[in-house]
């Protein structure tokens, strides 16, 4: 990571309380509801081979592609029937080495470019014209925006933080030191950060509350974002990571489980696309819905028809939305109305 010289403001040092569970994570749920598609889109239709993300913006769907260099980002209206492509792979203008995700933020679309480290504003019009908002070390893929100028970041290696609160001009207000892990404690912070770096973020869309879950064992942390200050409510873990530390060469173990490929939040539930398969298996399909209150209460499980690779949530709509891989790569979209407010 690009080393730069940041102004610190404030640091708030806050640690979770933490506490065991049993091994399988499904039997905390007392709850649990098949649901159906709604509506289902084969993207390759579209020429959308390899999508990695999709958010909605205005009334299209946005779709990251990595399979299609010279246009990486691909534009879809509601209805079908219109769609247009842009964004190309280099070092050249209007051009990106490699996307960390994009995100829609106050109502403003925003591309994060990996290697530049630089966040991208996208205005969309009858063609695609980019913007750079920030050049930010402290900018990851797993950064989630609050607003335009504040982010939520995993695991920097610049300010040796798990969470941290930190604005576009690599200011830090807030940070979070990594939860208790029984196999953990006694790691250095790069061998920690290893573990960790894969977790994902749920913002609640009123942005004052957010959750985490950790992709190689299952972890999970409910808090509040409070002015400047990020505070962690509740912690848990179901088990300790399994791993080996093969003279700094971090390896999980391949017999362990995949707990989360992506999360989102709604008004009262931060909800994780659970996996449950083994690394071994090389299978991210993911075929539920986990619900937690923002207090970290289980609530309740929905069980997918289609497997997703991702998750996103429409407030205006109260749908769920997805990736799906399989025979063929599908936008696939669930309907919430009538079984979640």
């Amino acid at each position: 990571m690009k080393r730069i010289y940041y102004w610190l403001i404030l640091i708030l040092l806050v640690s979770c309380s933490d506490s065991k569970l049993p091994k399988d994570i499904i039997s905390h749920f007392t709850q649990s509801k098949n649901i159906t598609a709604n509506k289902v889109v084969d993207l390759e239709r579209y020429n959308i081979l390899k999508p990695w993300f999709v958010y909605i913006y205005n009334d299209y769907y946005v779709f990251e592609d990595d399979k299609n260099i010279d246009s990486v980002l691909t534009f879809l209206s509601f209805d079908l029937k219109n769609y247009s492509k842009g964004l190309r792979i280099g070092n050249g203008p209007n051009e990106v080495v490699g996307i960390f995700g994009i995100e829609v933020i106050d109502d403003t679309l925003y591309v994060k470019d990996s290697n530049h480290h630089r966040l991208l504003k996208v205005d969309y019009q009858d063609s695609l014209l980019f913007s750079e908002v920030s050049n930010s070390s402290k900018i990851s893929m797993t950064s989630r925006g609050l607003n335009k100028n504040r982010y939520i970041n995993v695991c920097s290696f610049t300010d040796s933080s798990f969470l941290s609160l930190v604005d576009t001009n690599d200011n830090i207000y807030s940070k979070l030191y990594f939860p208790f892990d029984e196999n953990l404690q006694n790691e250095n912070f790069f061998t920690k950060c290893c573990m960790y770096m894969n977790t994902q973020l749920a913002i609640s869309p009123t942005k004052d509350k957010f959750a985490w879950s950790v992709s190689y064992f299952p972890s999970f942390g409910f808090g509040r974002i409070n002015g400047d200050s990020l505070i962690c409510d509740k912690s848990f873990e179901y088990y300790s990571a399994e791993y080996t530390n093969n003279n700094g060469r971090i390896l999980c173990n391949k017999k362990s489980r995949i707990i989360s490929n992506s999360s989102v939040g709604t008004d009262n539930y931060a909800v994780f696309l659970y996996c449950g398969n083994k690394y071994e298996d090389l299978d991210f399909n993911c075929n539920k819905l986990l619900l937690y209150t923002w207090n970290g209460d289980p609530y309740m499980i929905l069980n997918l028809d289609y497997p997703l690779i991702y998750v996103n949530y429409d407030k205006s709509r109260n749908v769920f939305y997805g990736i799906s891989e399989g025979e063929k790569t599908l936008l696939v979209e669930y309907d919430m109305n009538g079984i979640i407010d």
